[in-house]
């Protein structure tokens, strides 16, 4: 996980978000780095971050994402 983390915060890797995608493999574990990621500067970033905690499906995400949606 460590790998993807670095790839995600390397901001000369154009294609970040696909590192993002990586996580959803590591479910619940990954849960602070999405969070993280979905205050990303790169809206691909934040678009891949809310798919994948939509699709690990947790109740602890849900305040990350209202408060990214409240930031638009």
């Amino acid at each position: 996980m460590e790998k993807t983390n670095r790839d995600i915060n390397d901001k000369s890797m154009p294609d970040r978000w696909m590192a993002v995608y990586a996580l959803e493999k590591f479910g619940a574990p990954a849960l602070d780095y999405l969070h993280k990621a979905l205050a990303d500067d790169d809206k691909w970033v934040r678009y891949a971050a809310v798919d994948v905690l939509g699709n690990i499906r947790t109740r602890q995400s849900v305040p990350h994402v209202t408060k990214m949606l409240a930031d638009i």
